[in-house]
């Protein structure tokens, strides 16, 4: 039995043409993909505002109150928050405006570009979930052990 590697296609092996029904479907894709991003910038507007807003009420109800509420750490997780969502949401527009220059103007870089970018998306956010779920384990650890200690005594 021989060893094969499978490898993914080099771009001068072949050219890949794409059917009409493809194009339609990549235009539809286009069309949702410019629809998520363009509401994901509003949405990371918001967050920021949101982060600003609650900073300045935190910090407010503080003074107002005598108790110590972190108001620049709210301001900071909600700028975080925004940062990280900022770059998901720009792939996404990037690849729908590539794909409609590239279906319209039937250029193969215009086409490469689009998907570079949704490749991008697709790591980045692959990315954060490992990265999230890596933080719920380690969360989910320390509760069980701190748990484990409070009953043990």
């Amino acid at each position: 039995m021989e060893n094969e590697t499978t490898t993914a296609p080099q771009p001068e092996q072949s050219i890949l043409e794409l059917p009409n029904e493809s194009q339609f479907y990549l235009w539809e894709t286009r069309k949702w993909g410019n629809f998520f991003g363009i509401l994901g910038f509003i949405f990371v507007g918001l967050m920021v505002l949101g982060g600003i807003g609650m900073g300045m009420f935190s910090s407010a109800l503080g003074q107002y109150s005598g108790l110590g509420f972190p108001g620049f750490g709210f301001t900071l997780l909600y700028l975080l928050m925004a940062l990280l969502y900022f770059f998901p949401v720009l792939y996404l527009y990037r690849f729908s405006s590539h794909m409609k220059t590239a279906l319209l103007t039937k250029s193969t870089d215009q086409l490469n570009l689009a998907f570079k970018n949704l490749k991008a998306n697709f790591r980045f956010v692959g990315i954060l979930c490992i990265v999230m779920l890596s933080i719920y384990a380690l969360v989910l650890l320390f509760v069980l052990v701190f748990a484990g200690s409070m009953f043990s005594n």
